[in-house]
């Protein structure tokens, strides 16, 4: 039976310019004792427009051990903190899986409080 890892979850891109990409890669790895097979990524969540897939290196199947990285743009289309999820549809008992995609456009931290 196949097993899904994804890392790092969350996947932080910091803080990005408006309209300025900043990529991160996402690791799949296989964890389990069988053949893992992808069907399909998607973005769902508060601002999935803010981020995309752009390349893969993923093959459609993920043997035992495996592993393969998922590049994801973030572009920030307003100030403040942007978020969205990242589902991996596969056979895995676990489908979807999921990993939180976190950026941000000109956030102040102050006390711990966020300022945008």
């Amino acid at each position: 039976m196949p097993g899904v890892l994804l890392l790092p979850d969350p996947l932080e891109f910091g803080d990005v310019e408006l309209g300025v990409g900043s990529t991160q890669t996402l690791v799949i790895e296989n964890i389990g004792a069988g053949q893992l097979e992808l069907s399909s990524f998607g973005l769902s969540g508060l601002h999935p427009g803010d981020f995309g897939i752009v390349a893969t290196d993923c093959p459609l199947q993920i043997g035992p051990g495996q592993f393969c990285g998922l590049d994801i743009e973030f572009i920030p289309s307003q100030a403040g903190v942007r978020t969205a999820l990242l589902d991996l549809f596969s056979n895995a008992p676990s489908s979807p899986d999921q990993v939180t995609l976190i950026g941000s456009n000109n956030v102040l931290f102050a006390d711990g409080f966020e300022v945008p």
